[in-house]
C-alpha cells in the first residue's frame, strides 16, 4: 500500500530529506508544537540532515530500512520511528511515520 508524505525539513548538502507521514502528520506535529519536544527534535534533525554520518545515540537503526528519533532518552522516553527511502534513486528521505510515546517492545506495522 503506497502512503503519501509531506517533505518537513531538507538539506542540500547531503540531500537529505525529512518528512512525515500523511496519515501520522497530526499526531507528530501536535506533539512537536511543545516547546521542549520541539527543541530536541530541532537538535537532532539538524543532526540528522547536516552531519556525515547521521546515526547516533539519538538517532538509531532499528532494522534496515527502519530508524528511530528518540526525544528524551532520559526522560519521557518518546520514539518517532521512521522508514529511510531512495526515491527516484536520488532522492534520500527519511519519514517519520509512527510516534510512540515509550519504547515499543514489539514489532513496528511497515506497511
Amino acid at each position: 500500500m503506497k502512503r503519501s508524505c509531506v517533505i518537513y525539513k531538507s538539506s542540500e548538502k547531503y540531500n537529505r530529506h525529512i518528512a512525515v507521514d500523511y496519515e501520522e502528520a497530526i499526531e507528530i506535529m501536535n506533539f512537536l508544537e511543545n516547546d521542549k519536544n520541539n527543541k530536541k527534535f530541532e537538535y537532532v534533525s539538524d543532526r540528522i540532515l547536516e552531519q556525515p554520518s547521521m546515526y547516533y545515540d539519538d538517532y538509531e537503526q532499528i532494522e534496515d530500512n527502519i530508524t528511530c528519533i528518540r526525544i528524551f532518552p532520559n526522560g519521557i522516553n518518546a520514539r518517532i520511528y521512521c522508514q529511510e527511502v531512495t526515491l527516484n534513486g536520488e532522492i534520500f528521505c527519511i519519514i517519520m511515520s509512527k510516534l510512540l510515546y515509550k519504547k515499543n517492545d514489539g514489532r513496528i506495522n511497515k506497511s
